[in-house]
Formats: structure tokens, sequence, C-alpha cells
């Protein structure tokens, strides 16, 4: 943390990188969900062509 000019001992580096990846993730959840949502179904057509392919 000490790049962003925060001092702290190592519990609490790990709490701060812990809360700084956390909502980094939160962020990135509007740009994650469209894609997830319209290919989950395509995925699982062609997932099920191979499956039932290899009978």
């Amino acid at each position: 943390m000490l790049q962003i000019g925060i001092a702290t001992d190592e519990t609490g580096g790990k709490v701060g990188t812990f809360a700084l990846a956390y909502a980094a993730h939160k962020a990135a959840s509007p740009i994650r969900f469209p894609p997830t949502v319209a290919l989950t179904p395509v995925v699982a057509n062609w997932i099920g062509k191979i499956t039932k392919g290899g009978d």
C-alpha cells in the first residue's frame, strides 16, 4: 500500500489489498455481466453438441 502513500503493518496491508481487489471486482461487474448472460446459452449449446457427438 506504500505505492499509494499509505503505510500499514503486514495484516493491515493484506486487508487493504483484499479491499482494493474486492472493490475492483465489484466495479467490473457491469462490464462482466452482459457478456456472461449473452454467451452462456451459446457455450452451453456448444458443450451439449460436443457431449452428444461423443456418444
